[in-house]
């Protein structure tokens, strides 16, 4: 079994790692094929899962939009929930292996902020 659970950092705009929604698709389903290729061409065995929702609000899982790196909140509430589907369908991923964990854990609304046990401070650095 496979659980592919990426993309947290590809929506990185400081680092150039985004690179826009086309290519994003299309990355992300050649990646999963070559995962699938692993398991001998068995889609049943891979499961995806899109990030969780980053929260505006400081404290649990929240975004901090001055650090380095930091994924802006509309890619990652608004344009990933519209892209993940897409990679859904592309891949023609059954259903149950599609766990949507974006919506799972809050969705665009942050209903489950609850369910975050860590606590991001944006004061600390790495090396400290």
């Amino acid at each position: 079994v496979i659980v592919l659970m990426l993309s947290s950092n590809d929506c990185n705009v400081e680092n150039d790692y985004w690179r826009g929604e086309e290519a994003f698709v299309r990355e992300y389903v050649e990646f999963a094929k070559q995962l699938i290729g692993l398991v001998d061409g068995d889609i049943r065995r891979l499961f995806v899962l899109p990030p969780p929702p980053l929260y505006p609000q400081a404290g649990k899982h929240s975004n901090v939009p001055t650090m380095p790196g930091a994924c802006p909140l509309e890619l990652r509430n608004e344009v990933y929930p519209r892209l993940f589907p897409l990679i859904k369908e592309q891949l023609g991923l059954p259903n149950n292996n599609f766990v949507d964990s974006f919506d799972i854990l809050g969705g665009s609304d942050h209903r489950r902020e609850e369910l975050f046990c860590m606590i991001l401070d944006p004061v600390l650095k790495p090396d400290a």
